[in-house]
């Protein structure tokens, strides 16, 4: 996932990967330490639970106000980072798709 600012905006776009979580926190905590209002522009197919998990727990421990505005799509684990707020707004022609967990295992 790729994570930019400017002033009190963070646009999070991409898929969530291993290690997007601790990367999200990095890029919020500045945020959050310097603004009351936060918006979160948010773009993703979703990814790590484990990562989307942190996130969306960031978000919703902040004692900011924050919005999170969907330029695109949040699917799977980014429709659960939605949730994170009260705040969330859609562009009209924007997507969310939210399912059942699924997962896998491997190995001997």
């Amino acid at each position: 996932m790729i994570f930019t600012t400017n002033k009190n905006v963070l646009r999070a776009i991409g898929t969530i990967w291993d290690g997007d979580g601790e990367s999200f926190i990095r890029a919020f905590q500045p945020i959050e330490n310097s603004y009351d209002d936060i918006t979160i522009e948010l773009h993703t197919s979703g990814g790590s639970v484990f990562d989307g998990n942190l996130i969306f727990n960031a978000i919703n421990n902040s004692k900011k106000n924050i919005e999170i505005h969907i330029i695109g799509i949040a699917a799977s684990m980014g429709a659960v980072i939605s949730q994170s707020t009260r705040k969330v707004y859609m562009v009209e022609n924007g997507f969310m798709m939210i399912h059942a967990p699924s997962g896998y295992t491997y190995g001997t």
